[in-house]
């Protein structure tokens, strides 16, 4: 049984001066903000006079803010938030660099991310409690600030009690889609591409973009078909993600950390571990359309040597590397499957397993690409992390009201 269409109410409005509550100088930097770049303009309805101009995807490992700026403001963003070359040392922290698009023609306004352990929260409170940040967006006059994450219901009471701010829990799958749409459909930046022979290849994206298959990969998988810029539909998932590689390294192997294992992961030969076509048939198998070198059975050379003596035959670095084709074959091939199921050939890989992990886009781009013999692509999404936080920063409070 298919399960329910969610809805995301949209509306026309833009961010206009009287939307925000701040000193008229700083006021005076917003411009409206018009999206022409589409025929049916996402809007920006997250700034406002009781919405906070900024929003949190709290993870439970990772924070991910997104939040406007003035162009002609400087903000000293704490250490642990600040680009990793600039991190004093004794700071066990692993911030991003403080990532920047410019939504408007004249560059005078910016979208900024950053991310820091969920950890420092009440730091970061501390922080925007003392710093610039409470002279340029008016703190004192906020009253709601949209969160996405189990964060959203930790840390709840902390904000309420520090900032008087009340936490308005987004729903997650939500917050996705209309980040995922905002940006594909508003960011001039580049932003979309495919992954080929380890190269960015950028392509450009039309609002002719729907439908589309979002194939959301963390501990599990989801996948949503997006059907329009305010409806979207979950149609599949798999308890075979980012979890069960992990997971199944910390088992085989000895590496101490996911950084290890992803490293190992991209030098790794798979092939002495896989079974293949060629190695059943010896040969392609033409009959059923399996080619020589498809991939028959995961880890199935294994069974060859001996039960306990398999990891005196095989590396480590195989082993990571056989596991992560196993996982991402497994998503790709789903993927492939939905798109022929409801004839999308467009599909967007994200999520915490996807992001800024280039061992992954390979292998799921190699996978779908043997799956569909080249007729679906693999699309993958710059900014990946913070969809949920610009998707918290759009919902404004009217949208409850109606819901």
């Amino acid at each position: 049984m298919s399960q329910p269409s969610h809805s995301i109410p949209l509306k026309h409005s833009i961010l206009s001066n009287e939307d925000i509550d701040y000193d008229d100088h700083i006021t005076q930097n917003f411009e409206q903000y018009k999206f022409t770049k589409t025929q049916s303009p996402l809007p920006l309805n997250g700034v406002r006079r009781r919405t906070a101009p900024l929003s949190a995807d709290m993870g439970g490992t990772m924070t991910k803010i997104v939040f406007w700026i003035p162009g002609d403001t400087d903000i000293d963003l704490p250490k642990y938030v600040e680009p990793e070359e600039s991190v004093m040392s004794g700071f066990d922290l692993y911030p991003d660099p403080v990532l920047k698009v410019t939504m408007n023609s004249k560059g005078e306004n910016e979208l900024c991310f950053m991310k820091f352990p969920t950890s420092q929260i009440p730091e970061f409170i501390h922080y925007a409690k003392t710093s610039k940040l409470k002279e340029i967006y008016g703190i004192g006059n906020l009253q709601i600030l949209n969160v996405t994450g189990g964060g959203a219901y930790k840390f709840a009471n902390l904000l309420k009690e520090e900032m008087d701010l009340e936490v308005r829990q987004q729903d997650e799958m939500r917050c996705l889609v209309l980040g995922v749409n905002f940006l594909l459909l508003c960011c001039q930046e580049k932003l979309c591409f495919r992954f080929i022979n380890k190269i960015k290849l950028y392509k450009e994206v039309t609002p002719e973009i729907f439908p589309y298959l979002l194939v959301n990969v963390g501990s599990g998988v989801s996948i949503l078909k997006v059907i329009a810029p305010e409806k979207y539909e979950r149609v599949s998932g798999s308890l075979i993600g980012g979890g069960t590689f992990w997971g199944l390294c910390c088992l085989l192997t000895n590496y101490k950390s996911f950084d290890e294992m992803l490293q190992a992961a991209q030098y790794g030969q798979h092939q002495n571990v896989d079974l293949y076509v060629k190695d059943i048939y010896g040969r392609c198998y033409d009959s059923v359309g399996l080619a020589a070198d498809m991939m028959a059975s995961s880890f199935g050379k294994i069974q060859k040597v001996p039960c306990g003596e398999a990891k005196n035959h095989y590396s480590e670095a195989d082993i990571a590397q056989g596991l992560m084709m196993m996982v991402c074959g497994s998503i790709a091939h789903l993927g492939f499957e939905l798109s022929k199921l409801y004839h999308i050939n467009r599909i967007f890989y994200t999520g915490g397993f996807v992001a800024h992990n280039p061992v992954v886009w390979e292998a799921i781009t190699t996978m779908l690409t043997t799956w569909s013999s080249g007729s679906v692509d693999a699309h993958f999404l710059e900014y990946d992390g913070y969809f949920g936080s610009i998707g918290a920063l759009l919902l404004s409070e009217y949208e409850e009201e109606i819901m």
